[in-house]
């Protein structure tokens, strides 16, 4: 089985925001392969407010159909199983590591 990488795990409805001293700015991608359309905010609570509330109408235009956004989990790292696979052994080498380490 080949896996590929992709370049970003950011979903369709993602956009690009940065602020300056003055202004919040928001990029938002071409639909026909053109140049961005770029939205200037002003750097207060109301500027947020509405760059917020674009990121909210965004998600709600595409939003998936299995719900919430999850972070893709990466193949090449192997993820924690929970604490309940570790064995008597290994759970009493960490006790005495602690203890050595004065943490316990």
């Amino acid at each position: 089985m080949n896996a590929t990488l992709a370049s970003s795990a950011r979903p369709l409805w993602a956009i690009t925001v940065w602020c300056d001293n003055t202004h919040i700015f928001t990029e938002l991608p071409s639909v026909n392969g053109g140049a961005p359309y770029i939205q200037k905010y002003a750097l207060t609570e109301g500027g947020l407010s509405k760059a917020i509330s674009l990121m909210r109408d965004l998600y709600a235009k595409h939003q998936p159909l299995g719900g919430d956004y999850t972070i893709p989990l990466n193949p090449l790292i192997k993820h924690a199983q929970g604490i309940n696979n570790f064995s008597p052994d290994q759970r009493q080498a960490a006790r005495d590591i602690l203890r050595k380490l004065k943490v316990i």
